[in-house]
């Protein structure tokens, strides 16, 4: 019997422990500045990539190694919505009714400078969440050859048919 009463107040001063975190971290969510939200997300149409981030040159030279890895780190993070060939047809892309550029022809992406995709990988845009918090800035860099390679590839395979 005393056994079951200890096991009893052990669940209840972890029910309390637990409670009394979330409604902590509730708290200083809430009294965060932007109200919980640090990232705040501008208005429909203000979104812009910041110049000084646009005119950035790709310092990585993408390597078989690193691409290996880009592709391995964009099948966890990115293929869900921008699909495994680079279409934008991610599952959940599909789910959530977004519409995504199809990377695999060269006009998506052929007014964007490396520093804009490193800083939309980086940062996130809209829906899509930061890379930073995935990646190290070599990866993004890295992130950005790879993404540019699917027009690449869709070229050469037209070539080839």
């Amino acid at each position: 019997m005393a056994g079951k009463l200890a096991y009893s107040l052990e669940i209840a001063m972890w029910r309390q422990l637990t409670l009394g975190s979330a409604l902590v971290l509730f708290v200083a969510a809430v009294l965060m500045p932007g109200g919980g939200n640090a990232a705040q997300e501008p208005a429909p149409g203000e979104w812009k990539v910041p110049p000084e981030a646009a005119k950035q040159v790709n310092p990585v030279k993408p390597t078989a190694a690193s691409q290996a890895r880009a592709k391995k780190l964009y099948g966890f993070d990115c293929a869900m919505c921008h699909g495994t060939k680079g279409d934008g047809k991610g599952d959940l892309a599909g789910d959530m009714k977004l519409s995504l550029k199809d990377w695999r022809d060269p006009a998506s992406l052929k007014d964007m400078t490396d520093g804009e995709l490193n800083y939309i990988i980086s940062k996130g845009k809209d829906k899509m969440p930061a890379g930073a918090d995935q990646m190290k800035p070599d990866e993004i860099w890295n992130m950005v050859s790879y993404v540019r390679s699917f027009a690449g590839k869709s070229a050469s395979a037209k070539a080839k048919e």
